[in-house]
């Protein structure tokens, strides 16, 4: 495998950006780069019903960059049930009934300790979901407890974010 790749992306969306990813400075365990692309103005079709929760960490926050995670206030309408590991999947079962389409979108259950973001990748029953959920990470949540969906960003250095949101949406800052 190579040391260093260059890497470029392109959207109709956002201006391109090319960042060099470095092997040595990647966590093995979970190597994932964070790259903050930045919108074109004036945009047509899906892209154009982005809105922005924009902001400043306070210091006692940092250090910078850091992670930033908003919450919807609107409820999903669904609440957790059961946890179930079996052939390499993670299983959520949720009770409730909502409208929206929930695959393909973070998520977190309300007052779980430690926190833990996942995205429900696959519907398979009525009330049952296939969830990505980052390695190493472990799984305690209280049945009843509420499914959140979330918006997460990077900040700046300085702790400044722009977290891109559904137009419409009311959030608030976890």
């Amino acid at each position: 495998m190579e040391r260093e790749v260059l890497l470029g992306i392109e959207s109709a969306g956002y201006y391109p950006k090319e960042t060099l990813i470095r092997r040595d400075l990647l966590n093995l365990s979970e190597p994932v780069v964070n790259i903050r692309l930045y919108s074109r103005p004036n945009l047509q079709g899906a892209a154009a019903g982005c809105e922005w929760l924009t902001g400043r960490l306070g210091e006692e926050q940092g250090p910078f960059p850091a992670e930033v995670t908003a919450e919807r206030i609107r409820p999903v309408g669904l609440q957790f049930s059961k946890y179930e590991q079996a052939e390499g999947e993670h299983r959520l079962f949720f009770r409730g009934f909502t409208k929206e389409e929930l695959i393909g979108r973070p998520y977190l259950l309300k007052d779980m300790v430690p926190p833990v973001p996942f995205v429900l990748t696959e519907r398979r029953g009525i009330n049952e979901y296939v969830a990505e959920l980052p390695k190493g990470s472990t799984w305690k949540a209280d049945e009843g407890a509420s499914l959140l969906r979330i918006y997460r960003s990077i900040s700046d250095p300085s702790g400044a974010y722009a977290i891109p949101v559904e137009s419409g949406e009311a959030c608030r800052l976890l």
